[in-house]
Formats: structure tokens, C-alpha cells, sequence
């Protein structure tokens, strides 16, 4: 059902809006001045404003759902407050479903509603919302913190994604998902059977847990796997996963990512870290990992 919604088509008809979303964040960014959280002035809300934008979130109700996303990444709060967060986006997006059951707008929910009618419940409704708010916002808003972060890094790579000529600003986002590591691991899974597998012995019934940032630094997947290098054309990786359980909304992500770094390092030429680059806190708890704050200046 939610399959359509992201197509490369459907996410090619959102670039306008995307790209008007970045421009406005960057215009509060200048105005405020330097320094500034890149992660709470930038990468969240851009996040957060695509998804509700695909959603169908109203526009006078974002700035209250922004705050919701914000503690979703907060993982310095206790586990409490946040799952009584969850539970309040849970209760918000209900609120959500009788007026795309009245009045379906363009956005995922009320193309379901349109399409699906009575075959979708309510409640599948609000598990699905919740699904993409939920992981949208958080993979989005982390890949362009680290990615920041990783061309700040790299000043070379840095230059030639601003300069964006040929076809580096592609190559340069596919290298960034591959580079850095979101999801460290995939669903773990038990084997069937004995097997070896590079010389490693695994026995029937043994648990594996594959390493997604371990398959994508592999030598022999990928020739000097442990540069990074904007230009080079990384025909695959594991950033979004692998067969049925890929990430639907890759081609989002892609696409905000491509929008938002060449707007970003324009917009601020001299963009760099406002702290030493060893006080910078990483996330250590939640499956998404990234930066808890990225202050910057220019």
C-alpha cells in the first residue's frame, strides 16, 4: 500500500516543496547568526518537515510536532519520558485519521484512505503514520548530521560536493550512506543448519547478527572500502538494507540529502565545527545512531 508513495516519481513531484523547506530553515539559520546546534536548527526540522509534508501533517500544527520529533532524538531524556512521547505522537496522528476519513487529502494518509477505504483500519492507519514519522525523521535528521559532520571531516570531499560538477553530488550522497554508519546491525537471525562461512564455523541454531557498517567497509566488496571518496560510483551498499525488508523510503532520504548538502555548504562557504572535533557527543543508545548535537559556526 505505501510502496507507490515513494517511487522516485512521487518523490521527484515533492523536490519543490523540499527545496523551499531547506531555503527557509537555512534563511533562520543566517538570521540567528553563528553558532548554532546544525542537528536542532537544521537536520531535525528538515527531517521532520519532509515527512509531514508526505504525511499530510496540517502546516499550522508542525511547530508542536516539531517538539515531539525533537525528543525522539533526545536520547539523553529518560526512557519514560520518551515513550510517553511516542505515546502522545500515537494519540496525535489518531486525532489525524476522522478528517482523512471526512475529507482525504493528498498526503499518504489520505491517499490510503482514498484508495483503501474500510480495507485499512483506523489503528492501521495510526501504526503506519507513526512507522514513517518515526523512522523517517530519525534516519533523515542523523544522515545529514553525520554527513555534516563527515565532510567537515574532508574538506577536499567537502569542496567537491559544493562545487557539485558531473555527477558527484549522486555518487557523493551514495558514499556518505555507505561511509558512515546509521544502523550498525541488521534483524539477527539463527541459522538452519551447520555452515561455514569465511572460515568461521556456525552451528544449527546459532544466532547471527549481521554487521551492516562491516559489509559496507569490506575490501572485498569494495576497493579501499575505507576511504571515503565522493566521486567513486558505489554500485550497491547496505545503507538501506537488502531485498523485501529495503527501506521504503530510501528515495526520500536521497533526495533530502541531495538537496540539503550543496544548500547548506553554499549557503555558509566557510561552514566549520564550533566545538574540538573530541567533545563531539555521539549517540550510543536507540538503533539509529548519529551526532546528539553538531554545533557549528561560519
Amino acid at each position: 500500500m505505501l510502496t507507490r508513495e515513494f517511487t522516485v516519481k512521487r518523490i521527484q513531484a515533492l523536490r519543490p516543496r523540499l527545496e523551499e523547506m531547506v531555503a527557509a530553515q537555512l534563511n533562520g539559520m543566517e538570521q540567528a547568526g553563528p553558532p548554532t546546534d546544525l542537528m536542532k536548527q537544521f537536520a531535525s526540522p528538515i527531517a521532520s518537515l519532509a515527512i509531514w509534508e508526505l504525511l499530510g501533517v496540517p502546516r499550522e500544527e508542525r511547530t508542536e510536532f516539531q517538539l515531539r520529533s525533537e525528543i525522539m532524538l533526545d536520547t539523553s531524556l529518560p526512557a519514560e519520558r520518551r515513550m510517553e512521547n511516542y505515546h502522545e505522537t500515537l494519540s496525535y496522528i489518531g486525532t489525524l485519521i476522522p478528517k482523512h476519513r471526512e475529507n482525504p487529502g493528498d498526503g499518504i494518509l489520505g491517499t490510503l484512505v482514498r484508495e483503501h477505504g474500510n480495507a485499512i483500519s483506523d489503528q492501521e492507519l495510526i501504526g503506519a503514520g507513526c512507522f514513517l514519522l518515526v523512522g523517517g525523521h530519525e534516519a533523515s535528521a542523523n544522515a545529514l548530521g553525520l554527513g555534516t559532520l563527515l565532510l567537515l571531516q574532508h574538506p577536499d570531499q567537502l569542496a567537491a560536493i559544493r562545487e557539485n560538477k558531473g555527477d558527484v553530488l549522486r555518487t557523493g550522497v551514495e558514499e556518505i550512506l555507505r561511509y558512515q554508519a546509521l544502523i550498525h546491525t541488521a534483524t539477527p537471525r539463527w541459522a538452519t543448519r551447520d555452515l561455514t562461512l569465511s572460515g568461521q564455523v556456525i552451528k544449527e541454531g546459532d544466532m547471527i547478527v549481521p554487521s551492516l557498517s562491516s559489509a559496507n567497509h569490506d575490501e572485498g566488496f569494495l576497493k579501499d572500502a575505507s576511504v571515503f571518496n565522493v566521486k567513486r560510483a558505489v554500485s550497491r551498499h547496505l545503507a538501506f538494507g537488502h531485498g523485501i525488508h529495503q527501506c521504503l523510503g530510501q528515495q526520500l532520504a536521497r533526495a533530502v540529502l541531495g538537496i540539503a548538502f550543496p544548500a547548506l555548504l553554499n549557503r555558509f562557504p566557510s561552514l566549520r565545527l564550533a566545538i574540538p572535533e573530541c567533545d563531539i557527543r555521539y549517540r550510543t543508545q536507540g538503533f539509529v545512531g548519529g551526532v546528539e548535537t553538531l554545533p557549528v559556526a561560519w
